[in-house]
């Protein structure tokens, strides 16, 4: 099973969520959450969300914000222009480098 990791705008955590693609996805801990692509700071991984995977030894976390980003770009009502389409995709690559180096150090599964 795959979980995508995102960032819940409204408390600023990144939540395991079952669908990335879906504009309101469910996280993993059960609250469907807004999603973004970038803030600035360190990466909080959302420790309640992350505990309540089922079975974590079967389970692969791969970052989501480019995967966000890419519905973004597909969506036919947002007006963004080039400039803002090659900002969301280098945020969006900053962002899930940033995930990526916060799994490896801060969270293990054991």
């Amino acid at each position: 099973m795959t979980f995508g990791l995102m960032l819940d705008m409204t408390d600023y955590h990144v939540d395991a969520v079952y669908d990335p693609k879906d504009p309101y996805p469910l996280a993993a801990c059960g609250v469907h959450l807004v999603p973004g692509i970038f803030i600035p700071g360190p990466v909080l991984l959302h420790r309640r969300c992350l505990a309540a995977i089922p079975d974590p030894d079967d389970v692969e976390l791969r970052p989501a914000s480019a995967v966000r980003r890419r519905a973004l770009d597909a969506d036919p009502d947002d007006q963004a222009g080039p400039v803002l389409k090659v900002v969301r995709w280098r945020l969006a690559r900053l962002y899930d480098r940033r995930i990526r180096r916060a799994l490896a150090s801060e969270w293990c599964r054991g």
